[in-house]
């Protein structure tokens, strides 16, 4: 399966539109990556966030990256989002969690 095919069938998925906007979403301008691979950006509502942790398998991972101006290019080496089956990790901890695994 080619990546456009792929990117699409997981937004399909996870009911995402490839550049959703909205007036007062949860994650604002996000790139949309599923185990290391991008599919998609825009923003993400909490409704999103607990549509998305629902159709997770076990051992899948959802990461919101923060992106710049429509580029690939990241702002951060740590994603502002990270969803599994069991938890739904914010940018805060998941800095902590870098920083501790610095240490």
């Amino acid at each position: 399966m080619d990546f456009m095919r792929g990117a699409h069938l997981v937004r399909e998925r996870f009911r995402l539109s490839q550049g959703q906007f909205f007036h007062n979403p949860n994650q604002k301008n996000r790139w949309w990556e599923l185990d290391g691979e991008f599919f998609g950006f825009g923003d993400l509502t909490s409704e999103d966030i607990f549509r998305i942790q629902r159709q997770l398998t076990e051992d899948e991972i959802f990461q919101g990256w923060n992106e710049h101006h429509g580029t690939p290019m990241q702002q951060s080496p740590v994603p502002m989002i990270r969803i599994t089956k069991h938890d739904i990790v914010f940018h805060a901890d998941l800095l902590a969690e870098a920083r501790d695994e610095e240490i």
